[in-house]
């Protein structure tokens, strides 16, 4: 089962990659999707981008969405 999950992940996020501009940075909110809901570990998601020569944005708070506020 694991397995599949992996494959599937794995499979989004080349489809995730495809989209961007050669040598550039997937969005932490992709990356945070990868990981909660198909359970993409963020090491693997940082070494399959680093492969295929992306980088992740993986700084804190940008994996989280922003929260609306009410002044």
């Amino acid at each position: 089962m694991f397995r599949r999950t992996l494959d599937r992940g794995v499979s989004d996020l080349n489809a995730m990659l495809d989209q961007l501009p050669d040598g550039g940075t997937l969005p932490g909110s992709q990356a945070f999707y990868l990981k909660a809901t198909l359970g993409l570990p963020f090491e693997v998601i940082k070494d399959i981008c680093e492969e295929r020569g992306y980088t992740v944005d993986l700084k804190p708070g940008s994996t989280l969405p922003k929260p609306n506020t009410r002044g």
